[in-house]
């Protein structure tokens, strides 16, 4: 009889180390599926900053050659982008630690009081004789 406990006893120790073991295994596959999922969106951000500096880049050209008057509002995805200046003549954007550059024709200043979330604005403006392309955070041309 005591051989029968014992029996019935182990079988249930096996059992609880076996659903151990399976929780476990469900814990590690969750954690690296979060990991993943992590990595993929921040890959899929980058790709999204890397489109909109694009974006930037080309008004800020096309604002610069079409000279005095110029202005455009520049739609962008809803993702937080710093944005600044590296010399006059490069922008470079950011998302974390990673940063992605573009040269531009025209000198640019960036004037951005918080991030990039929704708008660009890019207007023409001249500092004596050069063309300088403004690129700000908030509206300031009518």
């Amino acid at each position: 009889m005591e051989d029968a406990h014992l029996a019935k006893g182990q079988l249930t120790f096996e059992a609880l180390l076996a659903a151990a073991c399976a929780l476990s295994l469900l814990l590690i596959a969750a954690a690296a599926i979060s990991k993943m999922h992590e990595a993929q969106n921040y890959a899929f951000e980058r790709g999204i900053v890397a489109k909109e500096m694009d974006a930037i880049a080309n008004y800020a050209d096309e604002i610069c050659i079409l000279g005095d008057g110029n202005a455009r509002a520049v739609p962008l995805a809803p993702v937080r982008l710093l944005l600044e200046n590296e010399g006059d003549r490069m922008l470079v954007a950011s998302l974390g630690e990673w940063k992605i550059k573009k040269a531009i024709i025209c000198k640019a200043r960036v004037e951005a009081e918080v991030p990039f979330s929704q708008e660009a604005y890019l207007w023409h403006e001249r500092e004596g004789e050069e063309p300088v392309v403004v690129i700000s955070s908030t509206q300031k041309f009518e």
